[in-house]
């Protein structure tokens, strides 16, 4: 079911295989809510796509550093800060630039 994983969602996989079409997935987090969810779906993307799904949801700079496709929306700057500046569980990724 590609509601349950983001790895097979309709973003990821479309009608073309992704060596025929390049795209991305910006992931829209609202709230503190959306920003706490946002986050461990991207934990799983992280930790559990296959290398060339990764790229959908994230970029890599030339030291291998992953960066979120993210955008983070919140009226609370501290809920928005504490994502940015949070720890991911182990994953090797990050929001934003340093």
């Amino acid at each position: 079911d590609s509601t349950l994983n983001p790895a097979r969602s309709s973003c990821v996989r479309s009608n073309a295989t992704p060596r025929s079409m390049p795209a991305s997935c910006v992931v829209v987090q609202l709230g503190q809510c959306g920003t706490q969810l946002g986050a461990r779906v991207l934990d799983r993307v992280a930790a559990e796509a296959a290398d060339d799904d990764r790229a959908y949801f994230f970029r890599e700079d030339e030291r291998g550093r992953r960066t979120a496709r993210a955008v983070l929306i919140d009226t609370e700057p501290r809920a928005v800060g504490a994502a940015v500046g949070g720890r991911r569980g182990g994953v090797e990724w990050r929001y934003g630039a340093d």
